[in-house]
């Protein structure tokens, strides 16, 4: 029988960003979804973040885009883990990069 991993050991997670959306990286972070810390996506796309084993992590916009919303999904956290940035062509996300690229001044 499994049982779902209840470990808290300490990790640092290094995060890669597959970022399929027409915004830069350095618009996302990763997020603890237990301790709320976050850490920015450096150039190559990639993010470190301390964190434990039983912890969620999620991307999320920075904070300086806090008029957009955009909803990553959590994923468990691992030392090694990629999350995508994906933005498809729904009205929703549409919206939503259309609020991102005006908050970056790219009408």
């Amino acid at each position: 029988m499994n049982f779902p991993n209840t470990s808290s050991d300490p990790i640092i997670a290094e995060v890669r960003l597959k970022n399929n959306c027409s915004v830069p990286d350095s618009s996302f972070v990763v997020q603890d979804t237990k301790t709320r810390r976050t850490a920015r996506f450096s150039g190559g796309g990639v993010a470190r973040l301390e964190s434990k084993t039983n912890h969620n992590l999620v991307l999320q916009l920075s904070g300086h885009f806090d008029a957009v919303e955009f909803n990553g999904t959590p994923q468990r956290a691992k030392a090694q883990m990629v999350l995508t940035a994906a933005c498809d062509s729904s009205e929703k996300a549409a919206e939503t990069l259309r609020s991102l690229r005006k908050a970056l001044g790219d009408n």
